[in-house]
């Protein structure tokens, strides 16, 4: 009787302690996404701000000087001086975009530096703002709660990118609108057949500019009807995607023009 009564009273402890670290994790889990929440609303807040027009600078040389850094960005900078701007997608989705020296440090860091492994968005640390890198590269996870990059999959379809065909960003010294004109999976091991590389910054002329827009275009799951031309700038967002052995879903997108009617 001795011996069962123990046994019972072991089982009860274990119990007890599975309930604390489940009611922990869980905890943790909820106060993560609230700050995830918490930091969305800020950026948002801060692209209202923004002026309502879209930025343009002036023709950009080596060795111009660059223009004044914009007020919400320098803002944003006296917060964490990796901010490099804000990008607006998908009707009301606004998130801090952060660059530093690696590719691997806001993959495991908030905007405030704390540790998540929800991460952040960040630029790929080769990019230039000034002079500006033909292609700007954005990363994030695709988290399965939404945040972060998690809504980036609607976009797969053509009626969602008809719904909301621009990807604003504000960055350092302009505001620009982007529109998609591929989307396509690819791993990141070069042994898989997929894979291609996507991230390519600059081009070293004309011909490998549109090598590389033919490319991604063939490669797109989607047939959209937007044409590029050597010069324009792109802007490419990259995120996990689970179809393929360390998949990516990868869309590219050039500025938009005048003449597409969408500014």
């Amino acid at each position: 009787m001795r011996r069962r009564r123990r046994f019972f009273a072991l089982a009860e402890g274990a119990l007890i302690l599975v309930f604390l670290v489940l009611a922990a994790i869980i905890a943790n889990r909820l106060l993560a996404a609230r700050r995830i929440r918490e930091e969305e609303r800020a950026a948002a807040e801060a692209h209202r701000s923004l002026a309502v027009s879209v930025t343009a600078v002036p023709e950009k040389s080596d060795d111009a000087e660059p223009p004044e850094i914009q007020p919400e960005i320098r803002e944003l900078m006296r917060q964490n001086e990796d901010a490099v701007g804000l990008l607006h997608f998908d009707g009301d989705r606004t998130l801090y975009v952060c660059q530093t020296t690696d590719n691997s440090y806001y993959m495991t860091h908030r905007f405030d530096r704390s540790e998540d492994p929800a991460g952040m968005i960040y630029m790929d640390y080769r990019n230039a703002l000034w002079p500006r890198s033909a292609n700007l590269i954005l990363y994030g996870h695709n988290m399965r709660d939404g945040s972060r990059f998690g809504t980036l999959k609607r976009f797969e379809k053509t009626e969602h990118i008809e719904e909301y065909p621009i990807f604003q960003l504000a960055e350092r010294y302009e505001t620009v609108d982007y529109m998609p004109f591929a989307v396509f999976h690819t791993s990141v091991d070069a042994a898989d057949e997929s894979f291609y590389p996507y991230d390519q910054i600059d081009f070293a002329d004309e011909n490998g500019f549109n090598r590389y827009v033919r490319d991604v275009k063939e490669r797109s799951i989607l047939d959209l009807p937007v044409e590029v031309a050597y010069g324009d700038r792109l802007l490419t967002l990259v995120t996990c995607h689970s179809g393929i052995d360390r998949g990516r879903l990868v869309i590219v997108c050039r500025e938009v023009k005048p003449e597409d009617g969408l500014s």
